[in-house]
């Protein structure tokens, strides 16, 4: 089961039990959620997509932020960072953009978009028959996320997408933070989250 509070706060509960197994807050939009969670050994950063039935193409259409953390897939050598990028897809789906990583190393990735009536992004690079990543698109049609495995990493893609038109004032209010941390790779272990 679930409760909601009046800031947003999501509390989610197993059967049984009367403690919350996890909190999330829930965006003004009302179509995602993100929570950190500590489960058995594991330190998790979780981030929840409302889906909408009605998706086209043409919803992608715009610019997109993109930020992800990556980690080592288990029993691999270390294998951590982040990348950012900036990302245009036209109404027909084609995108392009600019990735760096953590290390300021940066690349052009280019190709091919698709959506189904579930907001499922499927990326494809150039000749590629095979989605090279899937993501789901939010149904306020501004957020997408993705799990990735590429090499010995997981990757976690978030894409906001943005307008043109911002001023301060689109800053005031209440924001929930959420974060999850790891090692820089050849550091000491250093795992955990923030909230």
């Amino acid at each position: 089961t679930y409760t909601i509070d009046t800031q947003g706060i999501v509390s989610f509960y197993s059967p049984g039990n009367s403690d919350p197994d996890m909190r999330a807050a829930l965006n003004a939009g009302r179509d995602v959620m993100a929570a950190n969670v500590q489960f058995d050994d594991e330190i998790i950063l979780d981030l929840l997509t409302k889906v909408d039935d009605d998706y086209s193409i043409s919803d992608l259409a715009g610019t997109w932020h993109l930020n992800s953390i990556f980690t080592q897939q288990n029993d691999q050598p270390d294998n951590y960072g982040y990348d950012t990028g900036v990302f245009t897809i036209t109404g027909d789906g084609a995108f392009s953009g600019i990735m760096t990583d953590n290390k300021g190393n940066s690349w052009q990735e280019t190709g091919t978009c698709t959506i189904d009536n579930q907001g499922i992004v499927s990326f494809y690079s150039p000749g590629n028959p095979a989605p090279d990543m899937q993501a789901v698109l939010s149904a306020g049609k501004d957020v997408m996320a993705a799990n990735v495995q590429f090499n010995n990493q997981n990757i976690l893609d978030i894409f906001i997408k943005v307008d043109s038109n911002y001023s301060i004032s689109d800053l005031v209010g209440t924001w929930h933070l959420n974060s999850i941390f790891t090692p820089q790779n050849g550091q000491p272990d250093n795992f955990g989250y923030d909230t």
